[in-house]
Order: structure tokens, then sequence, then C-alpha cells
């Protein structure tokens, strides 16, 4: 470093190729730097990215130089800083050296021409604006051809990745697989394996959307054996996050706190703010299921305020969301009303639709509730099931809204209208590959009522466990097992007043019944 005063003068003092000669050298040396830190980082990534952000005002002088003079290097130059960039939280530079990129980028299939569009598909993709990154990737998919190639591999997880994000999990996970299968036909060199840990990962993300809770975590499992045979310890860090939200799903709170804070404390190392965000989210929430009331929301108010920093509405809605589910919850519904308008708001702003028609139906279920417009919580509720039909069902839980229109139906009094939605409730939730995980958490209950019936002097001890059931308010669930006792099988009339989870266990007591 240089006393401000000094540099002018030495640097006067050169003649005019001496001073080019100084601006390529150091353009060129800090150009391996970024290629040395952008793949060091996976080993080390606390140390390269205290080396990155000291650096920082080096590399993004010389970036903008590389940029300048169309070097042959300049794309893959901003490649390697927008990686950095976006673990510091730098969205604007990131956005102005993708925009710069695309201007020099070089024929269609070229190594130049991939990282560049690839970046802006990326840009896009974080936005939010899931449409027009998904069309970018699919250029250059087809940019590309059929060659079985690395970035080819990539592509097919960028579109896997937009699939996801869309609420179309089923399609995202036949992209994560395609990509998997043409990765194991490359030679497995450390960044191919890499490579397959991250879409493991991915797959097993929305393999538990999907409901399919043992395929997700033998996905997890497959990830977390490829990094740590490779020492790649933030990808450690990153696939035991996941698998604590793959223990949330599984009502394993205890399991999914410690592998949250776990994996908090290894993101606050790295220096990653936006993964930190995500982690405070996810410990939330599991802080909420455990009616860690004041936890919970100081975990929220974390992830959003970092969120907020980093310009992320995507993630912002969402923990703006569940952080108005615990203010109702605790009975501050004026907050909590103004978070779930002000989460609605931003995710309509950056287009998210899957997670618009939740914060839709949370508005509306607070407007029922607690005694708000019936009109309009029922407009809302309508809205967000013509969004839950345009995606995935299963990632929607689409049966939440059937039901929600069914409570606002019968507080108009409209009871067919009622009845029609719990049976698409009923239906949807059945379908639903996760309902079978439901099932299992009341096999014993179930097993009860079916030796119950084929044993009266078992009666009760049944009975004990209803009255339980009914003072835990399981009310219409009894009611309906009682009917079941004396000899009714009517399945659409046993279910017909019934949420979807008590129908799918009455439905599989009759199940067995006609077995």
């Amino acid at each position: 470093k240089f006393h401000p005063t000094l540099v002018p003068v030495l640097w006067g003092t050169l003649e005019t190729s001496q001073q080019e000669l100084l601006k390529q050298r150091h353009q060129e040396c800090y150009y391996a730097l970024s290629k040395w830190l952008y793949f060091e980082d996976d080993k080390n990534p606390i140390e390269a990215r205290s080396i990155a952000k000291r650096e920082l005002p080096n590399l993004m002088k010389a970036v903008r130089s590389a940029l300048d003079s169309a070097d042959e290097n300049a794309v893959d130059f901003v490649n390697n800083v927008n990686y950095f960039l976006y673990f510091f939280g730098m969205n604007h530079d990131r956005k102005m050296l993708t925009d710069r990129a695309e201007t020099i980028a070089g024929a269609v299939g070229s190594r130049s021409w991939f990282l560049s569009r690839s970046n802006t598909g990326e840009q896009l993709l974080n936005a939010g604006r899931l449409q027009e990154a998904l069309n970018i990737f699919e250029e250059v998919l087809n940019g590309l051809g059929t060659e079985i190639r690395y970035d080819r591999c990539t592509t097919l997880g960028g579109i896997g990745r937009c699939w996801e994000s869309g609420g179309q999990p089923d399609r995202a996970a036949k992209f994560y697989r395609q990509e998997l299968i043409e990765l194991g036909q490359l030679e497995p060199s450390e960044g191919v394996q890499r490579q397959m840990g991250v879409r493991q990962t991915d797959l097993g993300d929305v393999l538990t959307d999907l409901g399919a809770y043992g395929e997700a975590r033998s996905a997890y499992e497959a990830s977390l054996a490829i990094v740590q045979e490779l020492g790649d310890d933030r990808s450690v860090a990153a696939v035991n996050g996941q698998l604590g939200t793959l223990a949330l799903m599984e009502g394993k709170l205890p399991e999914a706190q410690q592998r949250y804070r776990e994996a908090l404390t290894q993101f606050q190392t790295f220096g990653e703010p936006a993964s930190e965000a995500i982690v405070w989210h996810h410990l939330g929430n599991a802080y909420q299921k455990s009616k860690a009331w004041d936890a919970a929301q100081e975990a929220y108010r974390k992830s959003a305020e970092i969120n907020e920093q980093q310009g992320n509405l995507v993630n912002a809605s969402m923990t703006w969301n569940a952080l108005a589910a615990v203010l109702q919850f605790t009975g501050k519904f004026q907050e909590a009303e103004a978070y779930y308008r002000k989460a609605i708001d931003a995710g309509k702003r950056v287009g998210d639709l899957t997670i618009v028609s939740a914060m839709l139906n949370n508005l509306a279920n607070l407007l029922q509730t607690q005694g708000g417009d019936l009109s309009e919580a029922r407009r809302l509720a309508e809205e967000a099931l013509g969004i839950n039909k345009t995606i995935d069902p299963a990632a929607a839980q689409i049966w939440n809204t059937y039901e929600l229109l069914a409570r606002i139906a019968i507080q108009q009094g409209d009871q067919p209208t009622a009845r029609d939605y719990r049976r698409q409730a009923r239906q949807s939730y059945a379908a639903f590959a996760g309902s079978q995980h439901e099932l299992q958490q009341h096999e014993a209950l179930i097993q009860r009522v079916m030796v119950a019936i084929q044993d009266s002097s078992q009666l009760p001890e049944l009975e004990t466990q209803l009255q339980y059931g009914s003072a835990i308010g399981w009310g219409d669930l009894v009611a309906a097992i009682r009917r079941i006792l004396v000899g009714e099988r009517d399945e659409e009339g046993l279910c017909e007043d019934l949420d979807c989870r008590s129908a799918l266990i009455v439905g599989e007591v009759l199940r067995k019944l006609r077995s």
C-alpha cells in the first residue's frame, strides 16, 4: 500500500509503456489468483474467502481491466470473481460484471459463451425471474449439443433448479437424475465427483418436497459420502443442514436443531451471509415446531435482516411469512397481518408463485380465524388455489387450501361447497407420497382399533385412548372411529366432515377391514 499522495507522484515518473506493462501484469496476476481461489475454496473456504475479501479491490480493478480490453480470459475472470461476490452478498457488483461479460461473449458453444450465458441464467434465477432463467439454460443446453460433457451436465442441473424454484419438484428430479447419469459417464475427476455431491443434495431436496423421505435420505447420504471423501468441509455443512431439514419433516426436532446449529456455526466461520440466513430461517422453523416462540422469532428476524441487507426478496419474503405465523400464534395479530401482507407483496414482485400461494393461504386463515373479512379471506384463498393448480400439488400442499376454503364456506353457511372442498382435500392428500409417513405415525391407533373390532374385550383400552384423543382436539376423528365400531363402513359418509389427515386414518382402517 502507498500513501495516497505518493501514488500519483510515483506513477507519473513511469513512461506510458511501463504503465501499460504494469497494468497488464496486475491483470494477469489477479486473474491467476482468482482462478486459484475459485478451486481452493472447495478445500479451504475460510482461508480462500479471507484472501479474496482482502484482495477484492485488486480483483475488481483487474477484472474490469480485462473486460475493458475484451481479454480472452475476461469471462472466466468474471466467473471466478462472481463466485466470491455471491458469498459476500455483493449482488450489485455481481450483476454489473455479469452484464458486462454478456457484451463480449464469444461464439455459441465456446467456453466464454457458456460462462457468460450461464452467469446470466444464475443471476436471473437468484433474482426469482424463473422463466427467463429457464429460457437461458435451455438455450445453453441446445447450444452445447448432445455430446456428454461437464458443461452440459451443469446446465441440466440449472434447468432442474429452475423447475425446483418454480414449484415443480417432479420435473426438477428428472433433470437432476439425468445430470447424475451423464456425470457418471465422465472421467471421475475431483470436479466431477464434487458436482455429483452437489446434485445428489439437490435431488434429496426435491424428493423431500415430494414426500419420498426414504429416497431423499439415500440421496443426502450419497452426497455426504462424496464430500467427506473429498474433505470438503463447506459441503459437509450444507448436506448436514439438508439432513436437518429432512429430520424436521420427519418430526425429529432435537436432531434437526442440532444439525442446524452446527451448520450455522460453520457458515458463519466461512463468511457466507446468504447461507447463514437460510440456516437461521430453518432453525427458526425447528424452534417454532418445538413451541420455543421467542427463539423462533429471534431466528426469523436475523434471517430476514440478512436477506434484506443482501436485497434477496425471495428469501426475505419466506422469512417474513414464517415470522408472521409465529406472531399470529402468540396473539400478535395486527403485527402478523402486516408481515403477511409485506411477504405477499415481495413474493409477487419477484414472481415466486409457490411461496405466494402459501402466504395468501396464511393471510386468509388469519382473517378467517380472527373475525376478519370473510369475503376477503375467501378471495385470497381462491387466488392461492388458482396458483396451486398450476404447480405440483405436493409442492403446493394443495389440500391445505381446499381445507381452508371449506372452513370459510362453513362460516358463510355454504355447506355444499364446504363438503366439495373437503372431498378434494382428502383426495389430494391421499395422493401425496408423504401421507404414508403420516399413517406410520398413527399405526398404533389403527392397530388398536382393528384389535377392538375383532375382540370386544379390548374396547375399554381403546376407549381410554379415544377419550384422550377427544381432549386434544381429535373429536371428529374419534366420532368417526366410534361409528366404525358399531358397524358403519361407508367411507364417503364417515369422512365427510373430517380433515384430510383424519380421513386418511379412517380410510386405512376401512382398507384393513376389507383386506
